[in-house]
């Protein structure tokens, strides 16, 4: 009897890990509303100020534009593409076209989130490209992992009903 309840435990451990990878899976994928330079809006605008910093745990730029109260942020992960120095030239007043995702659209002077940045350009000249960015966000390694996880789950749980049946 207890040999049936470890079996019947290792099947439901086997379903959940199932069920979680799927559910990982699903979520992941659905996360990314940004897949390609259409989800983009492009907005205009004089630029302000900015605020570059190193805490320890990584970089993180974060700025602001005049019309909007918003702070604009770029990923830690989109950095290495950046011109940085150029990027610091900036001068206040300066003329910057950043790519935001359309979905942010509703939250532009609400306050009530941080605006993430997919490309700049500042006066014309392309600072962070959209391209390199979407790459970026669209890496295949978070459908990977989660495959990854799927393939464990079904190999345990196939394991597992074999064991059952003999």
């Amino acid at each position: 009897m207890m040999m049936m309840n470890r079996k019947r435990r290792g099947m439901v451990v086997a379903l959940l890990i199932l069920l979680s990878a799927g559910l990982f899976f699903y979520i992941s994928y659905n996360n990314q509303q940004v897949r390609s330079e259409k989800d983009l809006f492009l907005l205009t605008d004089r630029f302000r100020d900015y605020n570059w910093s190193d805490n320890g745990k990584g970089s993180s730029l974060t700025f602001k534009l005049y019309s909007y109260k918003e702070k604009f942020v770029v990923d830690p992960s989109f950095l290495a593409g950046l011109k940085g120095d150029e990027f610091i030239s900036t001068n206040m007043g300066d003329s910057i076209t950043i790519g935001i995702p359309a979905y942010a659209l509703p939250y532009l002077n609400t306050r009530q989130k941080r605006i993430p940045v997919y490309s700049i350009q500042i006066k014309g000249k392309p600072l962070l490209d959209a391209s390199y960015t979407l790459k970026k966000k669209n890496s295949n390694a978070l459908m990977i992992a989660g495959s990854l996880v799927l393939v464990a789950g079904l190999v345990v749980y196939f394991t597992k009903r074999r064991g059952d049946s003999r």
